[in-house]
């Protein structure tokens, strides 16, 4: 989680005051939270398919609010998305968060 938010801290450092950022991250509402090699509490590798060994970190809206707190949320909501993989319900669900450099 440390890590996000140091590469949070570096895209801030480079942008322009005023600069508009636009960022998703993983809720802990989708399915793949707690799946996959644990990493820590909220940090996840997924196992198999495309994305194996990735580590995928998953927040709720009080980490993305702590995580851009050096920037204005100008508008931060979560979406929803269920699908069918191979025949079994996925759910998926993400915070997307534009923001402003002040």
């Amino acid at each position: 989680q440390e890590m996000v938010a140091v590469c949070l801290h570096e895209v801030r450092r480079t942008m322009r005051r005023g600069a508009e950022l636009l960022v998703t991250f993983n809720s802990v509402e989708s399915d793949d939270f707690g799946r996959g090699v644990k990493i820590d509490d909220y940090t996840y590798a997924k196992v198999g398919g495309p994305e194996d060994g990735i580590p995928h970190y998953f927040v709720d809206q009080r980490e993305v609010e702590r995580l851009l707190g050096a920037f204005r949320i100008d508008k931060l909501e979560q979406r929803h998305e269920d699908t069918v993989d191979r025949g079994t319900p996925k759910h998926a669900a993400h915070w997307i968060a534009w923001a402003t450099k002040l």
